[in-house]
Formats: structure tokens, sequence, C-alpha cells
């Protein structure tokens, strides 16, 4: 695990195009990046620096996928940028695999809000979590952010498990499954364990004053030795020396 800290969008923005140009390096060892954290925290940013670093990046009109599910770009690797925002836990917004059984819950599935929540949807925290929306710091960390250097694969950064009744959509798995494209997926903590390739990169982000802390995890040696090639790039760049 790696935790670093970036100064702004700007920042977030360039560390996302040396992200792209190592994972197009790559490709398709490493062929997916899984992002979360609060709403502007950076995610959409990121994905931005890293769509403009492949060749056809230029050509991408890169925005958040919220409500079309997944936007394709026409790079070379060509990637998928999915957004689950909208598939929230059965108790939120979302999509689920069948129809709830009628105990006076009237809405459909898609509807805002369920009844019984105490908090409207659109926080930058999905419900269930302790700790208010946006905070800068993920919980349970003892470390401070900044640091340059993977330190394991032990843990990944923290998940809302979906409902079991939750489905995936298809457009966030057919390209999850496609070994020709990148794929990019903004709030992925409502992604099953089960539709999570093995060998990826779990970014968390968070938000502390003007600066965004961004928890990287890698699973699997070809996304540990691609994280670590960005990180010596990143840390050379502006002049900080890698840490043992």
């Amino acid at each position: 695990m790696a935790e670093l800290t970036l100064k702004g969008p700007e920042e977030t923005s360039a560390f996302g195009e040396m992200l792209g140009r190592h994972l197009a390096a790559g490709f398709p060892q490493v062929r997916t990046v899984l992002l979360d954290g609060p709403l502007g925290a950076g995610k959409t940013a990121l994905v931005r620096g890293l769509a403009c670093a492949l060749p056809g990046g230029e050509d991408a009109e890169v925005a958040s996928p919220s409500f079309t599910l997944c936007n394709r770009y026409p790079t070379v690797p060509p990637i998928a940028h999915c957004d689950l925002y909208r598939c929230a836990p059965p108790d939120g917004p979302g999509i689920r695999e069948a129809p709830e059984p009628s105990s006076g819950q009237g809405e459909s599935p898609g509807q805002g809000e369920s009844p019984g929540q105490g908090e409207s949807p659109g926080k930058g925290e999905p419900s269930g979590q302790g700790e208010s929306p946006g905070k800068g710091e993920p919980s349970g960390q003892g470390e401070s952010p900044g640091k340059g250097e993977p330190s394991g694969q032990g843990e990944s950064p923290p998940s809302r498990n979906p409902h079991p009744a939750f489905r995936c959509p298809d457009d966030v798995t057919d390209p999850l499954e496609d070994e020709n494209v990148l794929t990019l997926v903004e709030w992925a903590a409502y992604l099953p364990e089960s539709s999570r390739p093995k060998v990826r990169l779990d970014i968390r982000f968070g938000m502390w004053h003007s600066s965004r802390t961004l928890r990287i995890v890698p699973h699997g040696a070809a996304a540990q030795t691609l994280l670590q090639g960005v990180l010596e790039e990143w840390n050379r760049l502006h002049g900080r020396r890698p840490q043992d």
C-alpha cells in the first residue's frame, strides 16, 4: 500500500497522466483501476489526466458518467470509464437483482430514496459509513498521508459491501471482462468482490483541506511493479527520495 498527498486538482490530473503512461506501457498486465472517495475529491480529474496521456486522448471528452454508467473514450488502449454512484445499496438509489417483496415499500428500483432513510442522496459518503462525508482521512489509519512507497498488499481501501441482491450492470461488467479495454471505475465501493479483477489498482481518495490524499493498494505482482515505477518517477520529479 502507498499513500500520497496531492496539492489540488492540477497535481491530481498530473498524477493521472503519469499513471496513464505506465498503464499504457504495461497493458494489458494491469487493465483495471478502481476509484473510491467522496464527491469532489478528484476521481474524475485523475481519469481526465490519465486519458490525456494515452494516444487518442486529445479526442476523449472526459466527463463523469454518473447517469450513463459508462463512457467510452477513443484512446489506445480504449478506456471504459464507469461510475457506480447511482448503484447504491437497496436502502438508497441503485439497481437490484429483483424487486423487493411487497412490504409497504412502494418505490421502484432507482428512486432517489427509500422510506426510513435519514439522509438524502448525493452526500459524499454512501450510507453505512461511520465517518462524516468528505473527511480527509479514511478511518482506521495510523500513519500520516504523503508516503510514496508501497508497503504491502494486505489491505484494501474501505468498502461498502453491496447487498446480496445487488446486480452489477452489464455496462460495467462487460469492460471489466474485456482484456482489450482499460477499465476505470468510480465509486468502486459498490462493485461486488466477485466482479473485481484479481490484478488491479485500488485508489481511495480523501480530502485534507486543499489537498487530496490517495491511498493506493496494488493487487497482484504486475500491479505492485507498476505502482513502484509510478511512485519512483513521481518522487524523482518532485525532489523526494523514495522511502525504504
